[in-house]
């Protein structure tokens, strides 16, 4: 026999049921030593897990629940508009089963009937997103999606099912949403622009520039700057604006603190270079002006 409950665990990929760690060989007498010992937490009756789990995953698994809605979404690496309150996780149970969630806990209970393919602590992606769809706010669930999609954590068909799911008013979301965004500030701002009337042209590539994020009109560059445009990329994103420049386009930059904080001024900003008519080049005006 194995005899070895830590590897067996973390073989199940950090918590396993009892019957798991039996059927890899451990004895019942070992994994009840390592709990014992603070080798292995036992979050709930028959179910075993790192020391190193995170609290939110132990917080579901006390209730005999799995982690949902947005505290799943972070578990697929999605990206959020809205954080999660540390005590007040979302959770899901399965609706035809009795909890161990005292009434004095404070995290969000889902109990809606299960769709796609679950883990042992997290609803599938499927499920997290219809959840976020009714439980958050449009642009928090359009980026959530967008970021799914662009991390091919939804199938195809799962993203028919998706607009089947999800509630009337919701659909046009999905409808709008792309796989090729890349990243909920992206999203943000062409989903923005989209309910002023201002289309965009995404992720197109420049000679010379690379692939810019959203281009409206002929000309006019808007790049969603994140976290990762610090330092070394700060000087290669004024690098690339030269290049761009250089090719007759015009970059307006914003960063994280204008697009989520301050949108007004980053839309006036936008708006402002339409009025100028940063967006048109000689030729585009020529063109439309013949039509």
């Amino acid at each position: 026999m194995l005899n070895d409950p830590i590897e067996a665990c973390l073989r199940a990929g950090g918590v396993a049921r009892t019957r798991t760690l039996r059927r890899a060989g451990v004895a019942r007498f070992f994994f009840e030593e390592a709990v014992r010992e603070g080798s292995l937490i036992r979050p709930r009756r028959g179910i075993y897990a790192l020391p190193d789990t995170p609290a939110p995953i132990l917080h579901a698994l006390s209730h005999r629940a799995m982690l949902a809605c947005s505290s799943a979404a972070h578990q697929f690496g999605l990206w959020m508009l809205e954080e999660d309150s540390p005590e007040s996780p979302h959770v899901w149970a399965h609706p035809d089963r009795q909890t161990t969630r005292p009434l004095a806990c404070t995290c969000n209970c889902h109990r809606e009937h299960p769709v796609g393919r679950f883990t042992l602590t997290t609803v599938s992606a499927l499920q997290c997103l219809v959840q976020i769809a009714s439980c958050c706010g449009p642009e928090t669930f359009l980026c959530a999606l967008e970021s799914a999609r662009r991390r091919g954590v939804l199938s195809s068909a799962e993203l028919i099912e998706l607009r089947r799911l999800v509630p009337r008013p919701v659909r046009v979301l999905v409808d709008f949403s792309r796989s090729d965004a890349d990243s909920g500030l992206e999203t943000l701002v062409r989903y923005r622009l989209h309910l002023l009337g201002i289309e965009c042209l995404t992720q197109m590539r420049l000679p010379g520039v690379g692939i810019v994020d959203l281009i409206v009109g002929d000309r006019l560059i808007i790049e969603a700057d994140g976290s990762t445009h610090e330092g070394p990329a700060r000087h290669r994103d004024r690098m690339r604006d030269a290049a761009a420049l250089a090719l007759g386009f015009v970059t307006v930059r914003l960063d994280t603190a204008m697009i989520v904080h301050d949108w007004p001024s980053a839309e006036a900003a936008i708006l402002s270079a339409l009025q100028l008519g940063l967006h048109e080049s000689p030729f585009g005006v020529r063109v439309r002006a013949a039509v």
